[in-house]
């Protein structure tokens, strides 16, 4: 049984309960699906930082479009412990998915998170922990996890900018180019095609056609 105090209600769940709410785990914590919302419970045990109740809080009050920030905080059942928090419940498809996405409404997407990025940036927040278990696809892009924030202290927004961007940047090239299947070449030839230092979005715009999918662009960037 756990006991969870949510949005001003008491949840008293069972493990059948539990089985037929998750949604997925990872080093922090545990994501259960309750109506529209999305609850990641803390683990126990954990050698990841976590976020704090006053991290979300913090969060909780900046406006973005695709990076899903903390909205509701999770107690223990006495009210006592700060023990998780929620995002809206995003319908995911598999990442190969994005692959079949028009390559302008792929950077269109792009765009959108950049954005939500720069927000965060003007709070000194970045983002260090992409991966595709991150990414939720259902014909939009969303960052999921929240989990994987710093928060920078007494450093500029455009140096928090632009390390976010650095890393976004290099997720597209090592993990979401080479969901196109590509060769081992073409998996090379993407660090002479795309330069860490631009804004990849920028970069595919000049160089694509309307028409392609981004694995269809992809594929002919690199063979």
């Amino acid at each position: 049984m756990l006991k969870i105090y949510f949005d001003g209600e008491l949840l008293e769940l069972d493990d059948e309960t539990l089985d037929y709410m998750y949604v997925n785990e990872g080093a922090e914590g545990i994501v259960y699906r309750y109506g529209k919302d999305a609850i990641k419970i803390y683990k126990k045990h954990c050698f990841r930082e976590r976020l704090s109740e006053e991290q979300c809080v913090k969060l909780g009050t900046i406006s973005t479009k695709r990076v899903l920030l903390p909205e509701k905080i999770a107690y223990s059942g006495d009210v006592k412990t700060f023990i998780g928090y929620s995002t809206p419940f995003i319908y995911n498809h598999p990442c190969v998915r994005i692959m079949d996405m028009k390559i302008g409404k792929f950077c269109d997407e792009l765009d959108l998170i950049r954005d939500d990025l720069r927000e965060l940036a003007k709070s000194g927040i970045e983002i260090d922990d992409w991966h595709t278990g991150n990414i939720l696809y259902n014909g939009r892009l969303f960052i999921g996890d929240p989990g994987g924030m710093i928060f920078r202290r007494e450093i500029r927004p455009q140096w928090s900018m632009g390390n976010s961007e650095f890393v976004l940047n290099r997720f597209l090239k090592d993990e979401v180019f080479p969901l196109a299947r590509l060769s081992k070449r073409s998996k090379k030839n993407i660090e002479n095609v795309f330069d860490d230092s631009n804004y990849i979005g920028w970069q595919i715009r000049d160089t694509m056609e309307e028409k392609e999918t981004v694995r269809q662009y992809v594929k002919r960037m690199t063979r």
